[in-house]
């Protein structure tokens, strides 16, 4: 953060992205959220996406838990069988379940 404060630019990994975000959301630095967005979008793995997710569920980061959530439904083949996604809540993995569905549905038409 305080890197983002002086240099106007941030070192975000998927270690960091839901903290850092959570801190740019109660600062209100728009351009560093869009940072952590970006990161987390083109770092996203079939075995990252699982352990973010809940992290981002865990910190109510929306945004984030979003674009994993994205990523989870058009990578769900790849994503199921992970070990990741055996440690995720209940209530994510039903929403993974019903998005995938209703991409599956969409996609029919």
């Amino acid at each position: 953060m305080l890197q983002y404060l002086y240099t106007d630019t941030a070192t975000v990994g998927l270690e960091n992205a839901v903290p850092l975000y959570n801190l740019a959301e109660m600062y209100f630095l728009e351009q560093l959220k869009s940072l952590c967005c970006k990161a987390v979008r083109q770092q996203l793995t079939r075995n990252t996406v699982a352990p973010l997710l809940q992290e981002a569920v865990d910190s109510q980061c929306w945004a984030i838990k979003d674009i994993c959530l994205h990523y989870a439904v058009l990578h769900y083949v790849e994503v199921a069988d992970t070990e990741g996604m055996s440690r995720l809540s209940q209530e994510i993995l039903l929403e993974i379940i019903q998005a995938h569905a209703t991409h599956m549905r969409r996609a029919a038409l």
